[in-house]
């Protein structure tokens, strides 16, 4: 029994082999994402090897460029990683010197200036929190709130409770849709998005034949989602942003509203992030994970995307036969309901 819903993988190291892709398209991807938020160098050599692929297949597969946009992240640190302690002070500066375990760089004067006595700071996607105690000059002091907190660099930053403008398109991400387009792309993925306005000014840089996914991250975005939903050509649940700025207990009812308005409009919807996230170390699901796949196939996600588990996990073939297989099997239960 073939599966409806489409499945993403996203590529990295770990499954840039020529055999590993062609398992994989075997076992059900349908695209591949590409992370520009990471370097893509050699990628086009990676492309190369889809498309051959492709035709000894004969399955059509799609390619996706994730844009960064404006993501926030820390600078270089030394040796890359340096592990902070519990309750000790830490410095974030706008200081271009290779950080340490006392401080590092954060490029952004103008959230440093904004940033008060008490905020939070989250650090690589939320796992590592620091709270502010006070300003020295153009240097934020925090205190390290998180056990066994490791900054590494280049990762991502989350300030709660502080507005960020965002409404066009960065000098990166022009640069990377050029790049999409060499590539053969099919479709851009807007990070970070609050509004329809990037939309418009993303339409008229990429190809008539490409599509535009919008990844809702933020509280801005679902004010104005439909206007969002109605300017794109699909949806991306990005839940691990999400979450860490709407809550984790509220992402499962806005799921379920995202799906349903994405079926209101006519307009493809995917469901991402920690989808299989225990099985980067392990060969086997969680019954947690499974009953996750089923549930975003149960309220009508078109697509369900692997990240880490893909790109850089130790069980990526794996992790993409148990998400076709639960595909399957919940497509069928709903078929006989």
């Amino acid at each position: 029994m073939e599966k409806k819903a489409k499945i993403i993988a996203t590529l990295g190291p770990a499954i840039y082999s020529s055999t590993m892709l062609k398992k994989l398209i075997n076992l059900g991807v349908d695209a591949f994402r590409i992370n520009f938020s990471h370097n893509t160098n050699g990628v086009s050599k990676i492309v190369s090897k889809i498309r051959k692929i492709e035709k000894i297949t004969n399955k059509k597969i799609s390619l996706i460029a994730d844009l960064q946009g404006v993501k926030l992240r820390v600078g270089k640190i030394k040796n890359e990683i340096q592990k902070i302690k519990f309750n000790q002070k830490y410095i974030f500066d706008n200081k271009f010197e290779i950080g340490n375990d006392k401080r590092i760089n954060f490029p952004y004067p103008k959230i440093l200036k904004k940033l008060k006595k008490g905020n939070k700071i989250l650090i690589d996607d939320g796992k590592f929190i620091f709270i502010v105690t006070n300003k020295i000059g153009n240097s934020i002091v925090t205190i390290c709130k998180s056990q066994n907190c490791f900054m590494k660099s280049n990762k991502s930053v989350h300030i709660q409770n502080i507005d960020i403008t965002f409404n066009k398109l960065t000098k990166k991400d022009k640069k990377d849709i050029k790049s999409a387009i060499k590539l053969g792309c099919n479709w851009i993925a807007l990070s970070y998005i609050q509004n329809e306005k990037l939309i418009f000014e993303a339409r008229k840089l990429i190809k008539k034949d490409m599509g535009i996914i919008s990844k809702i991250e933020n509280k801005h975005a679902l004010k104005n989602i439909v206007n969002i939903i109605k300017s794109s050509d699909s949806i991306m649940i990005a839940r691990g942003d999400l979450a860490i700025d709407i809550g984790h207990s509220e992402v499962p009812k806005v799921q379920l509203s995202l799906i349903k308005k994405c079926s209101q409009y006519s307009k493809s919807v995917i469901v991402a992030t920690q989808m299989l996230e225990s099985m980067i170390e392990n060969s086997t699901a969680t019954r947690a994970e499974i009953n996750d796949i089923a549930t975003a196939i149960f309220q009508g996600a078109d697509t369900v995307m692997l990240s880490a588990e893909a790109a850089i996990g130790k069980y990526p073939s794996q992790a993409v036969s148990t998400m076709a297989k639960t595909i399957i099997s919940t497509e069928n239960i709903k078929k006989n309901i």
